[in-house]
């Protein structure tokens, strides 16, 4: 934590407060809300099927569990409050510097989404969760910071100041509706899907990183989504696309289950096998 993520953190927080200038991007926004008229078909991601497949996808890689971004040294550790303020809101919508330790180089970044969009199914999230393991050697946080910031970019394409060499044109998030699938009840696969990789990389990394700092934060997005949705509908007046709360909920899930019983998952896995 250092005096410049605090201070990245309050315009962040602030920006959660104030109408999102769609008019900026009014053909981004457009694409986006559009995607509640698709008809989704049978949901692939389930609690149930979940548990089995994200521990198969665990048993399968040599996975790491380190509080380093997998792209700096092993002395450069994620900052919790950076953690929150890329969490929570997009780059383009406050005026601020970048965070230092939550931007996965750009070329991982760009090889999920294009991997995505070449898919020729709906990418359930174990399989996305395959993907981002192969893409940053076998870093859990890593894999759930790149498909935080992968899926956000297709699904709303308003991180052009983190990301300017990531082209995000309104067709793109029509498309890669196709290709991620949805949640059981929920009617917006892609910002379930950020929704889910949201939480699955702030518990596994707050887990991870200890201390009361983090242990706060940690407490603070179990009921950041439905306190999310709330601000944007009746303070904001502009009410978010996806509820996310079940890929929420189960972001976090998978997140505690990954961060806390890694090698238990694994060791039990390899014996059944």
């Amino acid at each position: 934590m250092t005096i410049e993520s605090i201070q990245l953190a309050i315009p962040a927080t602030y920006s959660l407060f104030q109408p999102r200038r769609e008019y900026e991007k009014p053909e981004i926004a457009k694409a986006s809300r559009a995607n509640l008229d698709i008809k989704i078909t049978p949901a692939f991601n389930t609690e149930i099927s979940m548990l089995t497949e994200m521990a198969e996808v665990l048993a399968k890689h040599k996975v790491e569990l380190k509080s380093n971004p997998y792209w700096l040294s092993d002395n450069k550790f994620y900052d919790p409050i950076e953690i929150y303020t890329t969490s929570v809101q997009f780059f383009d919508c406050y005026n601020g510097t970048l965070p230092k330790t939550t931007l996965p180089p750009s070329k991982d970044v760009q090889e999920f989404i294009d991997k995505v969009l070449s898919s020729n199914k709906k990418l359930s999230i174990s399989e996305q969760f395959d993907i981002l393991l192969n893409i940053t050697n076998g870093s859990i946080l890593g894999a759930g910071n790149v498909g935080l910031v992968g899926s956000r970019i297709l699904a709303r394409g308003w991180d052009t100041k983190a990301y300017p060499n990531i082209a995000v044109i309104p067709s793109t998030i029509r498309e890669a509706s196709n290709h991620l699938a949805p949640f059981e009840g929920c009617k917006e696969s892609l910002g379930d899907t950020y929704y889910f990789w949201t939480n699955f990389f702030t518990t596994s990394a707050y887990n991870q990183l200890g201390g009361n700092i983090s242990k706060g934060f940690n407490q603070l997005f179990k009921i950041g989504t439905p306190v999310m949705r709330f601000v944007r509908q009746y303070v904001v007046m502009q009410p978010t696309v996806s509820s996310g709360c079940l890929s929420s909920d189960l972001g976090r899930l998978m997140g505690n289950i990954a961060s806390t019983h890694l090698y238990e998952i694994r060791n039990q896995i390899l014996i059944n096998d």
